[in-house]
This record gives structure tokens, C-alpha cells and sequence, in this order.
């Protein structure tokens, strides 16, 4: 969980509901800025996955439930790879194949499938994929966006409260 410290303006100090306002209302701007953070993290990808925002009170949760989505951002085990055809073997290409992301980066590339030196063989002792961490990426940059706008809001907020009762 993030937190964050911002200075109140004296002057909202005694009006708690224009700065529940100034939250609520940067955390939505905030969390819609990292929903789409997570869609440049599948902007190539041929099925794109959906993100959602669930929102409580001075809370915002975005989400995926998209499994592909996870097994790329959370990485995999090394595991085996059996044959579930009627021949009793695997065929798959062997080189060429370049990932369409990166760790840690928000962004998604155009990667390349393996088309060179075909492979045929009855088990694979796959090693594994390395997670890509969007989550902790989002949560790193808009944990620091986070703070400068609601500072931002909360000045904003003050300002209006004097121009509004002087």
C-alpha cells in the first residue's frame, strides 16, 4: 500500500468534505492514469486484456482477470511440457522468437514468433518466464504522480474555499 504525505492548506482544515473531495477526486484521476499504464502494457498484443477500476472510499484497486495477463506479469515456474496430441509429440520452432515486453517497462513492442529451426520432440523442461512487474512498475510511478496531484488538488481546493467565502 502506498502512502503518501501532502501539506493541507490551514484555511480547508475545517472543511474535512472538500478534502475527502480533493482525494477522492485524485485518486480517480490517478488510478484511471494507471489503468492505462497497465493498456500500454498490451497495446501489441493480439487479445488484449481489460482493466478495471473498483472503487471505495479513499481507495482504488485496478484489476485484470486475465490469467495470460498474470502468467506475464507475475512469470512462471519452470515446468513440463507434454504432448497432448494423438502422435505423442511436440513441434514447435526453436529460434527467432522475440518477447513483446520487458521487465518493468510500460510499454509493448511488436516481438517476433520462432520461425526458425523446427523442433519435434516428446516432453519439454520449459524453464520458465521471467515475470515482467507491471504492477510494482504502475505502482512506482503513479505512487510519486499520486502525491503531486493531490497537493495540486488540495491548493486548487484552498483557493476556490477563499475566493468563496473571502
Amino acid at each position: 500500500m502506498t502512502q503518501i504525505k501532502v501539506i493541507v492548506p490551514k484555511g480547508l482544515l475545517f472543511y474535512p468534505d472538500k478534502i475527502l473531495r480533493a482525494v477522492e477526486n485524485s485518486l480517480d484521476g490517478a488510478s484511471e492514469g494507471a489503468r492505462i499504464d497497465f493498456e500500454a502494457t498490451v497495446d501489441t498484443w493480439d487479445s488484449k486484456p481489460k482493466f478495471y477500476i473498483a472503487r471505495s472510499r479513499l481507495s482504488r484497486f485496478i484489476f485484470t482477470d486475465n490469467t495470460i495477463y498474470s502468467y506475464v506479469n507475475d512469470g512462471t515456474r519452470p515446468h513440463i511440457i507434454q504432448p497432448k496430441n494423438p502422435d505423442g509429440s511436440l513441434f514447435f520452432f526453436g529460434k527467432g522468437f522475440r518477447a513483446k515486453t520487458r521487465v518493468m517497462a510500460l510499454r509493448s513492442n511488436k516481438g517476433a514468433k520462432a520461425t526458425k529451426d523446427p523442433v519435434k520432440t516428446q516432453i519439454v523442461h520449459h524453464p520458465g518466464t521471467e515475470a515482467r512487474k507491471f504492477d510494482v512498475a504502475v505502482e512506482k510511478k503513479w505512487s510519486k504522480q499520486l502525491k503531486i496531484i493531490l497537493q495540486r488538488t488540495l491548493d486548487a481546493e484552498f483557493i476556490r474555499q477563499i475566493k468563496t467565502n473571502p
